[in-house]
């Protein structure tokens, strides 16, 4: 775009055929041009700046990047400084700190709340009577209403104590695997969601924890 510009546009200021000819990439977008050199406008307008979500620095002094970066800065603005050397070039990103939240973490670290579950999620586990289900009904119900039902009955039995040691998971895995309906001739049937339950306490008996870190930070 550099050749074409120069070639064909030379009665024009190289800013107004800049921006004439990047116009043309996209018809729905504005653009306007501004014919003063960015050290001028730092000394008569920093504000001048403010206006912009990102500001993109070309072959500038670095006495011009400076200033700049420190009014972009102070505004919380990206500052993105290039810079070409034949055919050699760099990019320098001048902006403070971005927290970014990893949604898909290698290891996530499930929060159940089963060892202290809310009021509404109790009640919620209550109207599910898994000995009065019909055979879909209870192939049906979600993993964590089992685990849930037989956390219930486990804490009861054993002085409020959740299982703790792999001993005290597996008979607490055996509990649930107990719980699967059979068939006339004793056989379990094939019941998905309790098998998904067995699977799956180590996960549903993380203890409730809040780190003090972070509720400093909040608070």
């Amino acid at each position: 775009m550099h050749i074409y510009l120069v070639l064909n546009k030379k009665k024009k200021r190289k800013a107004q055929a800049a921006t004439e000819l990047l116009q043309e990439l996209n018809g729905d977008v504005s653009g306007n041009f501004v014919e003063e050199s960015p050290d001028k406008l730092l000394d008569n307008d920093p504000e001048f700046f403010h206006r912009f979500t990102i500001v993109i620095g070309v072959q500038l002094p670095e006495s011009t990047c400076l200033r700049l970066g420190s009014v972009l800065w102070n505004a919380s603005i990206p500052f993105l400084i290039c810079k070409t050397y034949g055919l050699i070039g760099y990019m320098r990103l001048v902006v403070q700190e971005h927290t970014v939240i990893e949604s898909h973490p290698d290891n996530a670290l499930e929060d159940l709340r089963l060892d202290q579950p809310f009021e509404e999620f109790k009640n919620h586990t209550n109207s599910y009577d898994l000995d009065s289900m019909d055979k879909k009904d209870h192939s049906h119900t979600p993993w964590i209403i089992i685990v849930a039902k037989y956390l219930e009955k486990w804490l009861s039995e054993h002085n409020d104590q959740l299982p703790k040691n792999y001993k005290e998971k597996e008979a607490f895995r055996q509990t649930i695997r107990e719980g699967i309906i059979k068939t006339d001739g004793g056989v379990p049937e094939d019941e998905e969601n309790f098998e998904e339950a067995i699977k799956n306490v180590n996960t549903a008996l993380n203890l409730t924890k809040v780190q003090n870190k972070t509720l400093s930070k909040l608070f």
